[in-house]
Order: C-alpha cells, then structure tokens, then sequence
C-alpha cells in the first residue's frame, strides 16, 4: 500500500491575489507540500481551462476539481517529478448539462433584465466583473458544467432556479450555478478513488476563504481559512501560508 498526502486549495483570494497571480508565501507553501509527499488538488469555482493555466505557472502536477465539484480531472503524471500537458482520466459528479442550465437563465433573462452571466456577457464586461485579462476571461467562458451570476441575483431568481432544479452557491464575490454537487463531495469522491487504487491517505489539509468552500473543509482532518469571510469551528484561521503545518 502506497502512503500520500493530499492538500486541496482554493484559487481567488486563497492562493491567488486580487490580480490573479501567485502569492509568493502560497507558492513556497504548495512547492514544500509538494516535496513531502502532497499531492496538490486545485478546487475552484474555475474552468478546467483556467485551473490548468495556473497550474503551468506554478510548474508541479495538479488535480483539477473544477467548477464547484462538478468534475475531477486527474492528470496521467500526477505522480512524476515533472509537469507537463499530458491527458487526464475525467470523473463527472454533475448530471445537468450546461445547455439546461443556459437555457433556464435567458428565459429568466426575459424575467429579470438585469441578469447578467457569461453567456449574455462580452469578454469586455467579464473582464470588467470579474477583473481577468483577456486571456483569462476567454478560459472563464469555457464553463462544462455551471453558469456564474455576475450581476441581478436575489431572492426570486434563486427561488426559479430551484424550481427548474439549478442549485446556487455562493462564492466571495459571485453566484455559481449547476448541479447539486460540491468541493466536499469531490474531495471525498477522490479520496476514495485514491483508497480504491491501492493508497493510504494519511492526511487532508484544505484551504479556503469562502461559503463555497466550506463543504470542502468539513470534508478535511486539516482545514485552514484566510480572510474572514467564514467561520468554522474545527478550522484554523490564517493570514499567512507559513502558518499551515506542513
């Protein structure tokens, strides 16, 4: 029996500063974690596209738990000293289709005006919402499995969401939209895809700033939260990444 570590780590406002680079304590953090045995899951909000765009930055293999648990993608050389742009084996958790979902949100587009997400959005307002670069704002839009509520949210359009079977969850600063599925769920769905091939998972830690991240968290032996934005009874609250025990 194989022994590792696993640590799953938010993007925006976790590891990412608020102009979506590294932050300098985050990459020695992860690149120890990496050296001791830690296998490195990125689970976001983001694409698939993007979390693999920072993972290149950041030079080391990566898992993808991308939009909101919605999917794993576990790269052919996760487990090699190297980093490169190899396939991934896939694993869905979400049974909506992104064309249900878009479809739901422009009749309630003719509802509420003012509803704006990335389908009815220019890559300039994107880049204006959310502050992305162009490049970034491309790699946001290719969504496989959730729409992101930028502008017009409230109560109603949540109560129709839910009636057509879309489910919401808050992030820090937007709405995703999708399935019902979560980072917690996913972290558990690969840990025991990791049990069921053979290896000992001696520890979890997790990493997190918002709501949507919480699930994930209570999923973890370790959790950590920057900010405070959340609260979480058992997790520890950090301001810098050389505060996790590694």
């Amino acid at each position: 029996m194989k022994e590792i570590n696993l640590l799953f780590t938010d993007l925006d406002s976790t590891i990412l500063d608020e102009n979506y680079s590294f932050k300098e304590s985050a990459i020695e953090t992860l690149q120890n974690a990496y050296s001791k045995n830690f296998v490195i899951v990125f689970t976001s909000s983001k694409t698939f596209k993007e979390e693999q765009h920072f993972a290149i930055k950041l030079g080391i293999p990566i898992i993808y738990t991308v939009e909101n648990g919605s999917a794993i993608y576990i790269p052919e050389n996760v487990f090699e000293k190297k980093s490169s742009k190899m396939g991934c084996r896939k694993i869905v958790l979400s049974s909506l289709s992104i064309t249900y979902i878009r479809k739901i949100l422009f009749r309630l587009q003719d509802i509420y005006s003012d509803l704006k997400f990335y389908e009815n959005s220019s890559l300039d307002e994107i880049e204006k919402f959310t502050g992305l670069s162009p490049h970034l704002a491309k790699l946001a839009k290719m969504r496989e499995y959730t729409e992101t509520i930028f502008k017009g949210y409230s109560n109603r359009v949540e109560e129709d969401l839910i009636s057509n079977g879309i489910f919401p969850q808050k992030g820090s600063r937007f709405v995703t939209i999708g399935d019902r599925t979560d980072k917690g769920k996913a972290a558990k769905k690969l840990m025991s895809f990791f049990k069921n091939n053979g290896y000992i998972i001696k520890r979890t830690i997790g990493i997190g700033d918002g709501p949507n991240d919480i699930s994930l968290l209570k999923a973890m032996n370790e959790p950590y939260i920057i900010g405070d934005k959340i609260t979480l009874e058992r997790a520890r609250v950090i301001e810098h990444f050389s505060e996790i025990h590694i």
